[in-house]
């Protein structure tokens, strides 16, 4: 049975989590689940969640699919599917991007979802001190309309929710062009360390600017796009080194966009 998780079913859903390998705090797939929509299969009324999926609405032309589990017992017997496809029927006309890996592309390639790009982790504890920037400053909260308005340029849809979620809890540091804003990067923590992403820029030389501004100590984690290759040479230099790889898939016609900023690192898997 499909239905909607409860606050009873965290801990069986970190369960889940853990067996895969995943490094989510409790914090964090609660946050994902709150600002999401989440759907949760059990084998009965009274049984705990087997599985779990859950899509982010970005306004009402798209979304983004994630947080898809299926415990490792439980697995081949379509529970995967039967997630996915009510994430689908709920989002309704949206199209809608994921991240993959290897092994769970061929589930979503059978709902229509195609590959686009691909994705590299990046993890390490940075080798050095920070390169300071003098064209980088501190965000502040009036600045936070206009780093929303500049976001959904970018990726041609409205994420504000969750990026008014990012902003409290996170660190947002600017790079500026004179009195404009040119690019933004968030830094919060997750898992085992800090993820360092989004990062938002017109340049790869900007983006690194913007890496160093709000890198902080101790284990960083950077997912950027593979196609970044200045970028990623950068982050391995600094002992930021490159693990595996993702593949960005997409269901149905993504928004356009001809912003000339672009996105170097993502807030998430499950968000972009």
């Amino acid at each position: 049975m499909l239905e909607r998780p409860g606050l009873s079913d965290l801990d069986i859903i970190m369960e889940m989590v853990r067996d895969v390998g995943w490094p989510h705090r409790a914090d964090d797939v609660s946050i994902a689940m709150t600002l999401g929509n989440p759907w949760v299969v059990r084998r009965g009324p009274d049984a705990g969640p087997v599985g779990i999926a859950v899509w982010w609405a970005f306004g009402e032309t798209a979304g983004r699919l994630g947080l898809v589990i299926v415990s490792p017992e439980e697995q081949g017997r379509g529970l995967g599917k039967r997630l996915v496809r009510r994430c689908l029927d709920e989002a309704g006309d949206r199209a809608l991007t994921l991240l993959a890996t290897d092994e769970g592309r061929s589930l979503y390639e059978r709902h229509g979802f195609r590959v686009t790009e691909s994705s590299q982790r990046h993890q390490g504890v940075l080798d050095g001190a920070r390169l300071a920037s003098p064209r980088t400053r501190p965000a502040r909260h009036g600045d936070h309309d206009e780093l929303i308005s500049l976001d959904a340029t970018v990726i041609g849809a409205d994420r504000s929710a969750i990026l008014r979620h990012l902003f409290e809890v996170g660190q947002t540091t600017l790079l500026m062009d004179d009195d404009r804003i040119g690019g933004y990067v968030v830094t919060r923590a997750f898992g085992r360390g800090s993820v360092v992403g989004p990062i938002v820029a017109s340049s790869e030389r900007d983006a690194i600017e913007l890496f160093e501004a709000g890198v902080p100590a101790g284990i960083v984690r950077v997912d950027r796009p593979l196609w970044a290759n200045r970028f990623g040479a950068h982050l391995t230099s600094r002992s930021i080194a490159g693990h595996e790889e993702s593949k960005v898939m997409v269901f149905s016609d993504w928004p356009t966009t001809t912003s000339a900023f672009r996105v170097f690192a993502m807030a998430s898997h499950a968000w972009g």
